[in-house]
């Protein structure tokens, strides 16, 4: 059985060094000492490594760093998917493309891009509202970019079954004019989530210095 008898290295530095031995001298005493008794010298409390706490490590530890990377990852999808398509791709479909050919590419585009939106939503809310949970009372900054995550949410669902639904029905009937204008419809609300999201990861990421 261990027996506690309050061994430090202050303790070790006063017993063999009369009390005057500075702190490497204390060192080379602990070291010497504790293997040459082993296990049978244990700290006392203060010097002894805490127990694995199973709340701190949902707060700091693994746990909190998995869902940390979660959210980093549903905001690369969303974020630079949206980046691609409006920096990259509508210009040069804009500029190249007849109507004919360009709005059939983009409904095939959103509908092979926004179920992985859909993913992307799923794990920034189910891991944002863990951590907001494991945190307690979320900072000022947590809390903006919770508002603007759930505004850029709800414009992403109308974006879906409103102006998208639309495209895909005029596609369908080959009415070019009228999926133009649902077109011109989800061009404008995805600017609109993307300024929000690039807007949230500054306040994410540079949040903490200025609120």
């Amino acid at each position: 059985m261990k027996r506690n008898i309050g061994f430090t290295r202050q303790a070790a530095m006063n017993q063999f060094a009369g009390g005057k031995a500075d702190d490497g001298v204390a060192e080379i005493v602990h070291a010497a000492i504790l293997p040459a008794f082993g296990n049978d010298i244990v700290p006392p409390d203060e010097d002894r490594v805490p127990p694995y706490n199973l709340a701190h490590a949902f707060t700091t530890g693994p746990v909190m760093i998995f869902a940390k990377y979660l959210h980093i990852l549903g905001f690369i999808v969303w974020i630079g998917g949206m980046f691609f398509a409006y920096m990259a791709l509508r210009p040069i479909a804009a500029t190249r493309l007849s109507p004919e050919q360009r709005l059939p590419l983009w409904e095939g585009v959103f509908g092979k891009f926004f179920p992985w939106v859909w993913a992307a939503v799923a794990l920034l809310l189910g891991s944002g509202l863990f951590m907001m949970a494991k945190i307690g009372k979320p900072p000022l900054h947590v809390i903006t970019m919770f508002a603007s995550g759930s505004l850029m949410m709800v414009i992403f669902v109308y974006i879906v079954y409103a102006p998208y639904d639309e495209l895909r029905q005029m596609v369908a009937v080959r009415d070019w004019p009228a999926a133009g204008a649902a077109l011109g419809q989800i061009r404008k609300l995805i600017g609109i989530n993307l300024i929000l999201g690039l807007l949230t990861v500054t306040v994410g990421a540079l949040g903490p210095l200025v609120l």
